[in-house]
């Protein structure tokens, strides 16, 4: 119960901020009430089709709202469930941080990123260039995550 309770307070909360910086938005002049239609109207479509009990995540898989702003991204991860845990701060209204990297529990975590090289070294020819290309890859894709959840 408590959860369900903090899932919907977060995602009011990022509706309000989101409902906010558009009409911002379209007072700077950067934005129109047509678009901030379009991106609501998805919203809603996404919110229906949940609590009808059908399956919404290809409404929001791929879309890119006419009204880009971190506080939709917020939003679309509240409802994904991406987030579901997170609180938001009393005072800021922002999320508190958290690891923005999701486990995949499929693989298992290397100790370092020494002990993730030598496992790559382990495999012979093209694999070993497949390896090593695709962790450093990776290594620098969790660098850029960590990067952007710090400037926001």
């Amino acid at each position: 119960m408590l959860t369900t309770t903090t899932t919907t307070m977060n995602t009011t909360r990022h509706l309000i901020n989101f409902l906010m910086i558009g009409l911002q938005k379209i007072d700077q002049g950067k934005a129109t009430l047509s678009q901030l239609h379009h991106d609501l109207g998805v919203i809603v479509r996404y919110i229906s089709t949940e609590q009808a009990g059908e399956d919404p995540r290809m409404i929001l898989h791929g879309f890119q709202p006419m009204i880009p702003c971190r506080e939709f991204d917020l939003l679309r991860e509240t409802l994904q469930g991406h987030n579901k845990g997170k609180d938001l701060d009393f005072f800021t209204g922002k999320p508190v941080p958290s690891n923005p990297l999701l486990p995949n529990n499929l693989f298992a975590t290397p100790e370092s990123f020494q002990a993730l090289e030598e496992y790559c070294l382990r495999h012979n020819g093209s694999e070993r260039s497949a390896a090593l290309a695709c962790s450093n890859m990776a290594i620098n894709l969790c660098h850029k995550a960590v990067d952007e959840m710090l400037s926001s």
